[in-house]
């Protein structure tokens, strides 16, 4: 009996031997089928290339006119910048006083409160503004317009001389 049984561990032993044998054989053989079937591939595109290059039927490519550098780039230019750049520099200012002025809670007008409240008005308080007020006043806004003036003809003054510099 222990004969028997040291025979057929023996066998299945032979067994799982061929088994692994048999696997490995097959993971070879898939290998082996992959690249023959890659390589025939090959060849078969390589004959049909040369049929067609000898019949000339091939692709060919043929130059209608050389290329042209653009002498101009394409999409925005520095004048445009320029021109946005000004537009924004007198529409921004603006834009944002009216702002101030739509969302100031004060008061300015007689007619306003009396809207407001639907009650009437009996008096105002005059502003008075006196002599030296309305120089100072008168003073600080020649110095802010000629502020404006100045910065718009040097800012116009140097996109000219850069505009004019590139062409």
């Amino acid at each position: 009996m222990k004969v028997r049984l040291s025979q057929e561990y023996a066998r299945a032993k032979r067994v799982a031997e061929r088994n692994a044998e048999s696997s490995e054989l097959t993971r070879d053989y898939d290998v082996t089928k992959g690249l023959y079937e890659d390589l025939l591939g090959r060849k078969e595109k390589a004959r049909l290339s040369m049929t067609l290059d000898i019949e000339g039927q091939g692709v060919t490519y043929k130059i209608q006119e050389p290329a042209k550098y653009p002498l101009r780039p394409s999409g925005l230019r520095f004048i445009h910048f320029v021109i946005l750049g000004c537009l924004a520099a007198v529409i921004v200012p603006v834009g944002l006083a009216g702002v101030y002025v739509f969302l100031d809670p004060r008061i300015r007008f007689p007619d306003t409160l009396q809207h407001i409240t639907d009650v009437q008005v009996l008096g105002v308080v005059p502003h008075m503004i006196s002599n030296p007020a309305l120089r100072v006043r008168d003073n600080d806004i020649k110095f802010i317009i000629s502020i404006i003036v100045l910065a718009t003809l040097l800012y116009f003054g140097l996109v000219g001389y850069f505009v004019l510099g590139e062409s």
